[in-house]
């Protein structure tokens, strides 16, 4: 099977980013780690649960507000909703966010670094995975070459960028954000209930951030570099520090009400901030004095919009959340939002793209098609991985 990749960006590799700073070395401001158990294997449909509709009807918060006894649950808690979805408790429905954590096999193996989803990163970056993809295909990969239009009839797809170049195929798999699908004029249009979808399906807020020091000095004090915290701008921040102790640094994130008080602030006031925060927080003066600040807003990201992930508020999931990933004619929707594992993450954008790329194959008539990837996240990131093997890999009928 012949594929062309279109990207929107100038560079590959979407909602992971890897800064390669002269100074500080190679830095993951987009999706970074990988851990146990991201291994595709598909979940179950959420609205086929027996109380479904009934948590589908609740936020987050008002479940906490209803279960919580005590302040510091409700905060914990809180915590975990900010630092997982990157919106506030009460913008996401209960029923989206069990599912989610379902599908990320459980709290504990979520919020985890040992064993869990912050186990590991890469050496040279997470975007190495989508550069070497690129790398292997060649001048199929076109960049800068964002997306206007896509037309199909029965026999084929024109997809036109906005050069006004126009490539035809015989099928097209989108890997996008749901809410960037509206940015596409499409002929014939989008079921109604896929157009519904991708207008309540906003993406998380985030501002990532790593803050470099002359030395690991939280080591010699006994200290971790990881804390959780529900005061200052940082939710939830980690030692970033290089495997060979090189570039000591504290990566931390920006969230949801606290990334959207200070995306308007300039960089200096957000590094300020984040060091009285780290002193603060780990009750250390030499936290003030960095030697280095990288940033990466991924509210302003035109072809993100947002991170992690998408999110669905109340009344969502169960009514339109069945098509998510079922196909318009010959387009095939694949992006992390669309696994049935690790959604969200880097391992449920290889599983979604695995995915549409199987359904895409048994519908071919041809010998040609094409991949389009007009932008892609993460925490994790969507990613087309070309492989040219047989996969042995079943889906189910659900999202």
């Amino acid at each position: 099977m012949e594929v062309t990749v279109l990207e929107a960006r100038d560079r590959v590799g979407g909602r992971t980013c890897t800064i390669n700073d002269p100074i500080h070395g190679k830095s993951d401001l987009g999706g970074a780690y990988v851990g146990p158990t991201q291994d595709n294997v598909p979940k179950h449909a959420p609205w086929l649960a027996k109380k479904a509709e009934e948590w589908d009807c609740m936020t987050v918060k008002e479940f906490l507000d209803k279960i919580c006894w005590t302040q510091f649950a409700r905060d914990s808690i809180g915590l975990f909703i900010r630092g997982l979805y990157c919106v506030e408790p009460h913008e996401l429905s209960l029923l989206f966010a069990l599912w989610y954590i379902h599908s990320g096999g459980g709290v504990a193996k979520m919020s985890d670094t040992s064993g869990g989803a912050q186990e590991k990163k890469f050496i040279d970056g997470s975007q190495k995975l989508s550069d070497k993809i690129a790398e292997s295909l060649g001048e199929r990969v076109r960049l800068s070459s964002p997306v206007t239009s896509i037309t199909q009839t029965d026999s084929m797809v024109t997809v036109t960028n906005q050069n006004g170049k126009t490539y035809k195929a015989d099928y097209v798999i989108l890997a996008i954000p749901p809410p960037l699908i509206s940015s596409i004029s499409f002929e014939p249009s989008l079921p109604g209930e896929k157009i519904q979808l991708i207008q309540k399906m906003p993406m998380g807020s985030i501002i990532k951030t790593v803050m470099y020091y002359k030395e690991a000095f939280w080591r010699k004090k006994d200290m971790c570099g990881s804390a959780v915290s529900n005061f200052g701008p940082i939710t939830y921040c980690i030692d970033d520090t290089k495997p060979d102790g090189t570039h000591p640094a504290i990566m931390g994130f920006v969230l949801a009400n606290q990334a959207r008080e200070l995306m308007n602030q300039s960089e200096s006031n957000r590094k300020d901030a984040i060091c009285r925060h780290y002193a603060q927080a780990f009750k250390c003066e030499q936290f003030l004095k960095p030697i280095g600040y990288l940033e990466k807003n991924w509210m302003a990201e035109e072809f993100s919009g947002g991170c992690y992930s998408s999110n669905m508020p109340p009344g969502v999931l169960t009514t339109m959340g069945r098509c998510l990933r079922e196909p318009h004619r010959r387009i095939h929707f694949a992006g992390s939002e669309t696994a049935t594992k690790w959604a969200g993450y880097m391992d449920g954008a290889i599983q979604a793209g695995y995915r549409a790329a199987k359904e895409a194959s048994h519908k071919r008539n041809q010998s040609y098609s094409i991949v389009l990837r007009h932008n892609i996240y993460t925490r994790q990131t969507d990613i087309f991985h070309s492989t040219g093997q047989t996969l042995d890999y079943t889906t189910d009928s659900h999202i």
